[in-house]
């Protein structure tokens, strides 16, 4: 048996007891061939379970046959590799980031992004066992504050394949779009992804590293965004940092004309960045 599916009737989405005596009613299955499915030929056999868990099962009856012609895929290699786990049974395995279409490779540094950009945060999911719960996913672009700039929730996978048809230990690829919003200032984002309980919204459990995890998430690799500076009287400066930057304005901000002791100002430091 190279694989195997234990499914309700039509995409496992009807319930035997509501089929009506007499009738005849129609059944359907999406099939995933698992990754390390090899070329030759195979048959597909139906059978029947009932009962508790399936206590009372009949002999497969073989209903068809289909021929691989290609050999097995080359397992998927993400840019960002990852090992996170949510729950009990699914593994996030890497990331990769791609701007205005453009696919972002290893070693491109940091990722700039402007006002008005797309980014796109392919995930790459792995689940260790059949699933029961159709889940939903999430990407949320938040700053340094933890405030969401863009966010995309939806049903993870492909078009068509819920959570309860992923195959165990097979690749699936969750694309989301997110649109940097106009008129935004210049920071630091960073992805948080994760899946969740669409009936409770709960969010699943996290185990990661202790600097990925973060409430139910995983914060993916930084992103720059390089937005619309506010009008700020600097002070023009010169000052260089080897080959990295140039300081070449400095402006100070405080509620009042004086300060005194254990009043907070914030200094605002212009750089223009000479390398990644």
């Amino acid at each position: 048996v190279v694989q195997e599916y234990v499914r309700r009737p039509f995409f496992n989405a009807q319930d035997t007891a509501n089929w009506p005596v007499g009738t005849i009613v129609d059944d359907a299955q999406q099939i995933t061939l698992p990754e390390s499915f090899d070329a030759g030929r195979y048959r597909i056999a139906l059978g029947l379970e009932v009962g508790e868990a399936g206590s009372q099962a009949t002999r497969p009856v073989p209903v068809g046959r289909l021929t691989a012609r290609r050999a097995a895929r080359v397992p998927v290699q993400p840019d960002v590799a990852l090992d996170a786990r949510f729950g009990d049974e699914i593994r996030l395995v890497g990331a990769d980031y791609a701007v205005n279409g453009a696919w972002l490779g290893q070693g491109a540094g940091l990722p700039r992004l402007a006002p008005g950009d797309e980014v796109t945060v392919m995930l790459y999911w792995q689940a260790e066992e059949s699933l029961e719960q159709n889940l939903h996913g999430f990407v949320h672009l938040v700053d340094g504050d933890g405030a969401v700039i863009a966010q995309q929730d939806q049903v993870p996978g492909p078009d068509f394949q819920p959570t309860t048809l992923w195959l165990p230990n097979n690749t699936v690829r969750d694309e989301y779009r997110l649109r940097v919003p106009e008129g935004i200032t210049s920071r630091v984002v960073w992805p948080l992804a994760g899946l969740y309980d669409p009936v409770s919204v709960e969010r699943l459990p996290v185990t990661a590293d202790p600097d990925e995890a973060a409430d139910g998430a995983v914060r993916l690799p930084p992103l720059k965004i390089a937005g619309d500076q506010p009008a700020e009287p600097f002070q023009a400066v010169d000052v260089r940092f080897g080959d990295l930057a140039r300081l070449s304005g400095v402006a100070v901000h405080t509620s009042a004309v004086e300060v005194s002791a254990g009043d907070t100002l914030t200094v605002t430091l212009r750089y223009d960045v000479l390398a990644p």
